[in-house]
């Protein structure tokens, strides 16, 4: 039997899913039928693609250089089948975008817009750090990732948000009641970092005052690292936007000002999906009503 779809689609879906019963769920097959096009997936390739054990599946060696293909292969289809319909009149298709949870929150009312418009058009978010998110755009994994800037940016850059850096501490902190601080100001404190997305911004942001980054400790939630200031563990430095709630908190203003932008990234060399076009359009009028 020839290579064929539906058992690029069941592989793929188990290795996503973690198992042949939650993949049948996931693609609206049997268990059976998941089993047997997986079986002769390995039987055309000739080589073992999962290993099946008591903690569920695992890729082998040949798996795993065979999945990047199956996902390619996927992608490419849906990318057709997307541009058909566009080429009928139609707005639908699937979008995959993929971003770091302070920036993730921005998106809500975007994609609310764009099911108002294009109800056919799915939008699948996946939440990760800046690393993951590089990763997932240069495996092809999602359409649409964001990255964290604090460069102005080119005239051809999706800008989806813009805010200030800012310096956190506790209520009760010496700095306080400042205007601004510079990160010189917080040099004798322990700094605590989120490795969600602020790590980077840091690095960049220490060496423009030419100043060491110490890093006393690392969290990758932003509501556990706001709490360890709210008690007194230490301070922070994160977009201004990352603040969900200021209580027991004061943010101040860097010295001098810093401006972070929250950028959306394609992957290279890949044509746009006709959903991702649709959401680039919501973009620009939106870039274009904040200007008027």
């Amino acid at each position: 039997m020839p290579l064929g779809l539906q058992q690029l689609r069941a592989f793929v879906a188990v290795v996503d899913t973690g198992g042949f019963t939650l993949a049948s769920d996931e693609i609206g097959l049997t268990q059976s039928a998941i089993s047997h096009a997986v079986a002769a997936l390995e039987r055309e390739i000739g080589t073992a693609l999962i290993s099946r054990g008591r903690e569920g599946v695992r890729l082998t060696g040949p798996g795993e250089r065979v999945l990047v293909h199956a996902r390619t292969a996927l992608r490419q289809v849906e990318l057709i089948e997307e541009e058909a319909a566009a080429i009928r009149g139609l707005r639908r298709g699937r979008l995959r975008v993929g971003g770091f949870p302070s920036a993730c929150q921005l998106l809500p009312p975007l994609i609310a817009e764009l099911r108002r418009i294009h109800p056919g058009i799915e939008v699948a978010l996946w939440e990760g750090t800046d690393q993951e998110v590089a990763r997932w755009l240069a495996e092809g994994l999602i359409d649409l990732g964001m990255r964290a800037s604090l460069a102005p940016p080119a005239a051809c850059d999706l800008v989806l948000a813009a805010d200030l850096m800012v310096a956190v501490v506790d209520k009760r902190h010496p700095l306080a009641a400042e205007p601004d601080v510079a990160l010189a100001d917080l040099q004798d404190d322990p700094l605590l970092v989120s490795d969600g997305g602020c790590e980077p911004l840091l690095d960049e942001l220490h060496a423009a005052a030419g100043l060491p980054l110490r890093v006393a400790q690392r969290v990758r939630e932003m509501a556990t690292l706001l709490a360890m200031v709210r008690a007194g563990l230490g301070v922070t430095v994160v977009p201004e936007l990352s603040l969900a709630s200021r209580q027991g908190i004061t943010a101040l203003p860097l010295r001098p000002a810093s401006r972070r932008r929250v950028l959306l990234d394609i992957p290279a060399g890949t044509p746009p999906p006709a959903a991702l076009q649709t959401f680039q359009e919501i973009l620009r009028r939106g870039e274009q009503a904040g200007k008027m």
